[in-house]
């Protein structure tokens, strides 16, 4: 009984040791459970965990420099990639990029390092290791996706560009059609933004902005160039604050992701006539300096279509602006009226620039057009309908005038071809009936004329000192050419071909438009009188004076010089020290030695020098008898109307300036002997037209009906003649391509002029009008 009793008690005492062990058991569950519910919980991979392979690129952001980067990378077996990321990737991570702990431990909680890491999380994570700044240039931003550009890179890959109305960053993510013109949240890191977070609840406040237009619902504005319409936000509507706003005024809006939901307006408005632009400030008219912000704007507004101003300097040229002020501070400028230009009268040239004379021309217009008749009578047309001029339909003296009917209309001449195609203008078009034909003649602001100038004298990419020195000279040549009448007979200031200065043989571009309006009304000046600013494309090493070039008195600010940075003299009248100096000139380190036309070659043969004198002889002497004559028995040069001289036996430089310039010829045949002098005959008299012109890059160009310069000397050898020569132009004043290679080393456009130009000062052609007025007023 007792055993058995005992044998109870010992099965009780087992299974209350059970009952203790299952009910700790149970208590273990309980409380690891409990703890659970106070931790994140395990992700499921499958539904909510980015991979490896999802995270490697945006984790790579993270390193500071190419070690951490390498760091980073070895972190993720190549095999794995496809696997889901935990909690131990994150800690080492962390780790190398010398995070705190902080940004992940209030995220994981006790998670154990195996456990994976859901996307929330690790978002959330990586939020605030860019929160905590131990990577530096990597941000966290809110930014309004104001405008995209693609552009193409220096390795010729075409990528985006995203602008926020104030700064540009590159995109280097896709971006949904639906963020546009939305504020999203975004990383950017090094001027990237490598990743879009999606919209934010963010406002943004774009400064200075030109209201266009203003409806209870929408509102038009303009601003960095860009046109926008947003709408209102209802909530700002229910404040009522927005009757306040009016159309025609500059402000600040605040925007968010539902429209405008509040706008600044300014109180302190200036109307006034701006006298001088400083640094950093506007000289005012009877009011006197007032500085500008850092976020200054210009709205032009007097045309149909209101455009964004780049350019401080163009606002001296307007009688009357609109100044918006805070706190004394210019914070935009409104333009209201056009800006001040003398029109100038451009003769048009045929296809080929042979001749001023039409049979016809074609006309079109971008919009509504009007034509003035010879009989007084108008007619309008639309700008589906084009019009055509026939010659014999008129009599010599009628003018026919075609005027867009809008000022920023532009006429399309579609019976002439230019580099581009039918060539677009400005202003307004006069079509002069005479002999034979009829002379087609743009009438256009000078300031507008420069522009078209700039575009088709320079080469793209020009720098931009360099534009507006050229700015400055196209504009003196082209008022020296207004006053001196030598075009007067056509009705005409100047034309439009190299005679004078090309125009509109290309598409006008933004870096040119821009120096000539940076630039508004300058010219060089010498003594206080207008100098005639030459210039060309290439120097030999060497810069002449006019007077070498084209006889008659000699200008004091063209001087022959040595085109090193320091310049200099160098005599090169002799034909021995100018061979020795084509040859050896890199031992002066002149500005131009590494441009291909610096030195160049055309080879002849026996046969082919003697066709291309002879081809030429007849018009040469046609339009220069007194440069080309004859040797006659006694050894006298004569007048002559030869027109062959036979198979040529020698070509001798008999005169060379100081500078090196070709300045007489003769040419030995056998037939006769010419004395050629006359720099259009010297470089034209032996036409290299079916010759190749090798530069001293190798490159080769052909076709050319002129020798490149008249700096060049000739050896006769290999059965035929070659012409050593240099540079590209007549060598006076100004040279394109060395103005460029001095403003990439840094100088800017006054240096760069006065380098070309001695002893030259600077002036506006409209206080120089002005001035001239007041004296013949007295």
């Amino acid at each position: 009984m007792k055993k058995k009793l005992l044998m109870i008690i010992g099965v009780l005492m087992v299974l209350g040791i059970f009952g203790i062990a299952i009910s700790e058991i149970d208590n273990r569950i309980n409380k690891k459970n409990t703890e659970e519910t106070t931790t994140t919980e395990v992700a499921t991979p499958e539904e909510d965990c980015y991979s490896f392979s999802e995270v490697e690129e945006i984790i790579s952001y993270l390193a500071k420099n190419e070690d951490e980067k390498k760091e980073l990378k070895r972190l993720v077996d190549p095999l794995t990639k496809s696997d889901y990321i935990t909690v131990s990737y994150i800690k080492s991570v962390a780790s190398i990029i010398g995070a705190s702990e902080d940004v992940y431990t209030s995220v994981i909680g006790k998670s154990e390092d195996e456990d994976y890491i859901s996307k929330e999380s690790f978002d959330t994570i990586y939020a605030n290791i860019v929160e905590s700044g131990v990577v530096d240039d990597l941000i966290s931003k809110d930014i309004m996706v104001y405008d995209m550009q693609s552009y193409t890179d220096e390795s010729g890959v075409v990528r985006m560009m995203l602008f926020d109305g104030v700064e540009s960053y590159n995109l280097i993510v896709d971006l949904p059609e639906e963020y546009m013109d939305k504020i999203i949240n975004v990383y950017i890191k090094d001027g990237d933004i490598f990743s879009v977070n999606g919209q934010s609840e963010a406002t943004i406040t774009l400064e200075n902005v030109w209201i266009n237009h203003l409806d209870s619902m929408q509102c038009s504005v303009l601003y960095n160039g860009i046109q926008k319409n947003y709408s209102i936000s209802q909530v700002y509507i229910d404040s009522m604050e927005v009757v306040s706003i009016s159309s025609g005024e500059v402000a600040d809006i605040t925007l968010d992701n539902q429209g405008i939901v509040g706008v600044n307006t300014y109180e302190d408005v200036l109307e006034c006539r701006v006298m001088d632009i400083g640094d950093g400030v506007l000289e005012i008219e009877n009011v006197g300096s007032k500085p500008i912000s850092s976020d200054f704007k210009i709205y032009d507004v007097h045309e149909d279509v209101a455009f964004c101003e780049s350019s401080l300097p163009v606002l001296k040229g307007h009688s009357k602006v609109k100044l918006f002020l805070e706190n004394g501070i210019v914070t935009a400028a409104v333009i209201e009226d056009e800006l001040y230009t003398d029109d100038i009268r451009v003769i048009l040239s045929n296809d080929n620039f042979t001749s001023y004379t039409m049979p016809s021309v074609i006309i079109n217009c971008d919009t509504t057009y009007k034509i003035d008749y010879p009989d007084e009578s108008e007619a309008v047309r639309t700008s589906d309908k084009t019009l055509t001029i026939q010659s014999q339909d008129y009599e010599v003296g009628d003018v026919i005038t075609v005027t867009p009917v809008n000022s920023s209309g532009k006429i399309q001449i579609l019976s002439l071809e230019r580099n581009y195609g039918n060539p677009i203008y400005t202003g307004y078009i006069e079509i002069r009936i005479v002999e034979d034909g009829l002379n087609i003649i743009n009438v256009v602001p000078l300031e507008e004329y420069l522009y078209s100038v700039l575009a088709s004298e320079m080469p793209e990419g020009s720098h931009e000192e360099v534009l507006k020195a050229m700015a400055i000279c196209a504009r003196g040549y082209a008022y020296t050419k207004m006053k001196d009448e030598s075009f007067h007979a056509y009705n005409a200031d100047l034309d439009d071909s190299t005679l004078c200065q090309r125009y509109n043989n290309a598409h006008n571009n933004y870096a040119c438009t821009k120096a000539v309006k940076d630039t508004y009304g300058m010219v060089p000046v010498y003594d206080d009188k207008l100098i005639v600013p030459l210039y060309f494309s290439t120097s030999p090493g060497i810069t002449c004076t006019n007077e070498e070039i084209w006889g008659g008195s000699s200008y004091a600010y063209f001087q022959a010089n040595l085109e090193t940075i320091d310049k200099g003299t160098i005599d090169l009248s002799v034909e021995a020290d100018f061979i020795q100096f084509m040859k050896d000139s890199m031992g002066y380190d002149t500005i131009e030695k590494d441009l291909p036309y610096y030195r160049w070659s055309i080879f002849f043969t026996q046969e082919d020098i003697s066709a291309a004198v002879n081809a030429t002889l007849k018009e040469r002497i046609s339009m220069s008898v007194d440069n080309i004559k004859i040797k006659n028995d006694k050894g006298e040069y004569k007048a002559t109307d030869i027109t062959d001289i036979g198979d040529i036996r020698a070509v001798t430089v008999v005169e060379r300036s100081k500078s090196g310039v070709v300045e007489a010829l003769e040419i030995e045949g056998t037939l006769a002997t010419i004395r050629v002098t006359g720099q259009t005959n010297i470089r034209n008299i032996i036409t290299p037209v079916n010759q190749d012109i090798v530069k001293q890059d190798g490159s080769v160009v052909t076709g050319w009906t002129s020798l490149p310069s008249p700096f060049y000397y000739i050896v006769k050898e290999n059965g035929g003649y070659t012409i050593y020569g240099g540079g590209f132009g007549h060598g006076v004043g100004l040279s394109q391509n060395g103005a460029n290679i001095l403003a990439e080393e840094g100088y800017n456009y006054k240096y760069i002029l006065r380098h070309y130009y001695s002893y030259i000062d600077f002036s506006s052609i409209y206080i120089i009008e002005s001035e001239k007025d007041e004296k013949d007023e007295e």
